[in-house]
Parts: structure tokens; C-alpha cells; sequence
């Protein structure tokens, strides 16, 4: 049996399965578009490798050897671009030179692959199979991927060590996989210098493949939300647990017939019997597992929390908000009933704060709409929309705090609409959001110093790119990078954590970025970038 073309076939499979789940999660963002680009050359590459093990002439070998490399040109650029998402935007900046470079020797050996001097034959190895010979330029692409990869897997470490929570989870996983994928992966360079593979070295490959398909399943990788039915897990493991039926009486049959030397009648039935004994207690015990790892401990007790959290975030202001007229209407009440004032008094006062609760009763009911849409990320919940509309809607919500606050807005919205498809209510929390947040800084600063907000939006083709900028006293930068991250707050006990999470879930629904950074005056500068489409 070849090893190298099973273990090979192997990983392109299970990067199928890995691509699946995350399609089915329905999420679109820059972050999981990089990772499906990335997957797909990993796919390109390990397709062409078991044809080129599995080739039956030099011709072959040698074609299927220079294919490979366009999926392995790839590899190290893409890995690296992915794992700087995983930074803060400041550090990713950083490192935009040495990912140009990256992408420059992805096209240059992109062009050279299929030339001599990068691989001008194939050669039959007994234990592998037919393999490239090295040209003159291959030593090149051996360190631009060596380099590459080494960036990526520290940047990876880092981004571990500073995440807390879900989110180191997450990446402790992808790291994990991917030192397993890169450890046995790295292997297929040594039959170019005469060295002998480890016979099961690739198999690594799909072993990362399948950590990663738990981490999206379990954990949430990428932020992708599954709905998973029990019903549709139970299913696929039925069917898997058919096949070993089949696969257990077909293998005790030929031992029982051809060891045993019983007729083929009654080996069947000793077979039968056999896996008859132990279907039900295996089925019981993969469905405990199942109900472990996938449906109640570890993705619903997550979604959950998250969902709860979000939910009671976003309502609990304009629900705060009913009490105190209220209470006033029924002060207002009382007085009259006493005879205390007159009914032309109180009615025009009871109306106007009960229209008021009707409004914060109606906004707190869009709130939850809106929450619940998050994960309806198929369009059919999105509409054309003007921008400036949701955010002067925004900046009304938080009318009175901006008041109380003495805080100046100035908004550069122009006169043009500013169109985009999206889900108005959920935009809409956003900017409330951005504004509530600003608000709050600018509360901090000491009397008679600036209070000011600016808000603009920059239209360039396809996108918008929507600015929030404020005079506070900025963000620290080692609270930069936690910032998008659930329950994360610097308010203390009057914090949740939850609404920065909640934008940028949002956002990313949308198939945009958020980002923040300090400026050298003092505040904040939120940056938003999404598309009209």
C-alpha cells in the first residue's frame, strides 16, 4: 500500500468536509474568505501529490509534480496573511510589506513552476513513487516556504498568548493542528536530497484537518456559527456505524471461511451474531460522545451564554428607560384622582410619556428582531439601505446621554444617500453602540475640555468606509487587542463586555471589518468598512 498517495487523498477529502462545515455556517468575512483561498491551494496540493506518488510513468509523475507546486506556491503567503487576522490591526499593518512580498514570490514561482529550472524531471523512487527533481531555482522556494510558514506559526504563538477566553481556545486549537500539519507536511522535502520519508509522515495532514472540523464544531473557529440538528448528527453517525457493520461481517466472513475453514452460510452468521452483540452498546456510546462534545455541553452551553448576553445588553436601556415616566404618569394619576390637578393638566403629560414608553417598548422589541437576526446571514433579511439614516437614527438614540454630557457631534455625511444592502435594525445597534461608547469616554474628561464627536462616512466604489472618531482619553494599548471580545469591558461591574462582541458579529455579517486604534491627539478612531453589495 502507498502511504504517501492514501494519506494524501486523505487530506484533500477532509479539506472538502472542513470547507463544507464552514459553507454551512453561512458566515461571510474577510478573515474565513482567506481561510477557504488558503484550504482550497492546500486541497490543489495534496490532489496533486497522490497523483504524482500514484503516477505510472515519468511523464506523468513529472506533470502532476509541477502542479502540485501551483497549490504549494500558495501555501506559506496564504498561511501567513490568515494568521495576522488574528492580530490587532495596528500589528497586521506591520507586516503589509512582507505579505506584498510574499504574494510577489507566490507569482514569481507561479510562472517558473513548469519550467527546467525549477523542475526538470521526475525520478522513480521505490518507496514513494515517481518525485521532482530539483532545479537550480528550488532551494529558493524551499526557504520562501520555510520562512513563511516559521512567520506564521509565531505570529499564530502570539496571538495565542495575548488572547483570553473563547478566543485563545480557538486559536490553541489552530495552532496545535497546524504544528502537526507543518511538522509531518515538512517531510516531503527530504526525498529532494536523498533522505527517506516516514511512511506515515503525511497523515498528520488530515489530522489537522480534523482537529480544525472539531474546532469549528466545538469552539466556534473562525466565529462561524453552526445549526446542527441531532437528528442530522445522529444520521451521519448511523451511516458510519453501517459501514463498520458491513465492514466487520464481510472481514469475520473471509476469516471465518478462509482461516476457520466454516462454510460461508455459517460464517456469515457467526459474523452476524459477532457485531449484532456490540452495534447497540458502540451506538450508545458514540451518541454520549456526541451529545458531549457537539450538541449540549459545548456548542449550545456557548451560543447560549453569548446570545443571552447580547440580548440582555442591547434591551436592558430602553427597558431602563420606562421606568421613570412611569412612575410619573402614575404620580400624575394619583394627583388627579385626589383632585389635585386638573384633567387639561395631567392628559397632555400622560399621552406625551406614554408615547414615550410606546417608542422605548417598540425599540427594545426591534432590538431583540434584530439580535436574533444575527445569525441570518443569507440575505433575507437585508434590504437597501442609507447610511445615513441608520446613523442619524443612532445618534437620536443616544440623544439624552449626549446631552447630559455636554458633547458636540459633528457629522460629515454629505448630501448624497449612502446606499448599501444590510439589516437596518442591526446596523442601527452598531451606530447606537459607537455613539453610547464615545459618549462614555468623553464623560470621563475633566471639566471645560473638548467634548467632541466626528462622524463621516468615505464612499469609494463598492465600499463605505464609516468613521467614528472622539476627543476622550483613548484606549490603552494593551486593551486594544481584547476589545472585540466577549464580557472584555474597562467599565468594571457596570459593564457587560458585550457590545463592541456584538458589532463586530455584526459587521462581519455583513462582510465587513471593524477596527479601532488611538490617535496622537487623545480619543478613538472606530473604522468601518463595508460593502454596497
Amino acid at each position: 500500500m502507498n502511504h504517501f498517495g492514501l494519506s494524501s487523498n486523505l487530506t484533500w477529502l477532509t479539506v472538502l468536509a472542513l470547507l463544507t462545515l464552514i459553507l454551512a455556517g453561512r458566515q461571510r468575512s474577510s478573515l474565513i474568505t482567506s481561510f477557504c483561498l488558503y484550504m482550497i491551494n492546500i486541497a490543489a496540493w495534496s490532489f496533486g501529490y497522490s497523483r504524482m506518488v500514484l503516477a505510472t510513468n515519468p511523464i506523468s509523475g513529472l506533470f502532476w509534480g509541477r502542479f502540485l507546486h501551483v497549490g504549494a506556491a500558495f501555501i506559506p503567503t496564504m498561511f501567513f496573511h490568515f494568521t495576522l487576522a488574528f492580530q490587532t490591526d495596528k500589528y497586521a499593518a506591520r507586516w503589509r510589506n512582507i505579505v506584498r512580498l510574499g504574494y510577489g514570490l507566490t507569482a514569481f514561482f507561479l510562472i517558473v513552476c513548469f519550467s527546467p529550472l525549477f523542475i526538470p524531471s521526475a525520478t522513480y523512487i521505490s518507496w514513494v513513487g515517481y518525485y521532482p527533481v530539483r532545479g537550480p531555482l528550488y532551494n529558493l522556494f524551499i526557504a520562501f516556504f520555510f520562512g513563511f510558514v516559521g512567520l506564521a506559526l509565531w505570529s499564530l504563538g502570539k496571538a495565542y498568548r495575548e488572547s483570553t477566553g473563547l478566543r485563545k481556545t480557538q486559536i490553541g486549537y489552530a495552532l496545535v493542528a497546524y504544528i502537526i500539519a507543518y511538522s509531518s507536511g515538512a517531510q516531503v522535502f527530504l526525498p529532494y536530497f536523498g533522505y527517506r520519508m516516514f511512511r506515515y509522515s503525511l497523515y498528520g495532514i488530515p489530522l489537522c484537518m480534523c482537529i480544525l472540523c472539531y474546532a469549528v464544531l466545538a469552539h466556534r473557529l473562525l466565529d462561524i456559527r453552526l445549526v446542527i440538528r441531532k437528528t442530522l448528527i445522529y444520521s451521519v453517525v448511523t451511516a458510519l456505524l453501517t459501514l463498520i457493520y458491513l465492514g466487520v461481517v464481510l472481514g469475520l466472513a473471509w476469516f471465518s471461511q478462509e482461516i476457520l475453514k466454516l462454510s460461508s452460510v455459517v460464517s456469515y452468521a457467526v459474523a452476524a451474531g459477532v457485531i449484532t452483540l456490540l452495534f447497540d452498546p458502540l451506538r450508545r456510546k458514540i451518541q454520549r460522545l456526541v451529545d458531549r462534545f457537539f450538541i449540549r455541553e459545548s456548542l449550545d452551553q456557548v451560543l447560549l451564554r453569548e446570545a443571552t448576553n447580547g440580548f440582555v445588553h442591547e434591551i436592558k436601556r430602553p427597558l431602563a428607560r420606562i421606568g421613570l415616566p412611569t412612575e410619573l404618569c402614575i404620580a400624575d394619576l394619583q394627583e388627579l384622582n385626589a383632585g389635585e390637578r386638573s384633567v387639561s393638566d395631567v392628559v397632555p403629560r400622560v399621552l406625551q410619556r406614554l408615547h414615550f414608553v410606546l417608542n422605548q417598548t417598540t425599540d427594545a422589541g426591534n432590538k431583540i428582531e434584530a439580535i436574533r437576526e444575527v445569525s441570518d446571514l443569507d440575505g433575507k433579511s437585508q434590504d437597501h439601505l442609507d447610511l445615513r439614516k441608520i446613523i442619524r437614527h443612532g445618534l437620536e438614540t443616544e440623544h439624552e446621554l449626549l446631552q447630559r454630557h455636554h458633547i458636540e457631534v459633528h457629522a460629515d455625511l454629505g448630501q448624497e444617500p449612502l446606499e448599501l444592502r444590510g439589516n437596518s435594525r442591526q446596523l442601527e445597534i452598531v451606530a447606537a453602540n459607537l455613539t453610547k461608547n464615545a459618549a462614555e469616554a468623553l464623560s470621563a474628561l475633566a471639566p471645560g475640555m473638548p467634548r467632541n464627536i466626528e462622524i463621516k462616512v468615505l464612499s469609494s466604489g463598492e465600499t463605505l468606509t464609516w468613521i467614528v472618531k472622539d476627543s476622550g482619553p483613548g484606549i490603552k494599548s494593551e486593551h486594544a487587542k481584547y476589545l472585540f471580545e466577549p464580557y472584555f469591558t474597562t467599565k468594571s461591574r457596570h459593564g457587560m463586555g458585550m457590545g463592541l462582541f456584538l458589532c463586530r458579529q455584526i459587521i462581519q455579517g455583513h462582510g465587513g471589518t471593524i477596527s479601532v486604534q488611538s490617535h496622537d491627539g487623545g480619543g478613538a478612531i472606530f473604522e468601518i468598512i463595508l460593502s454596497r453589495r
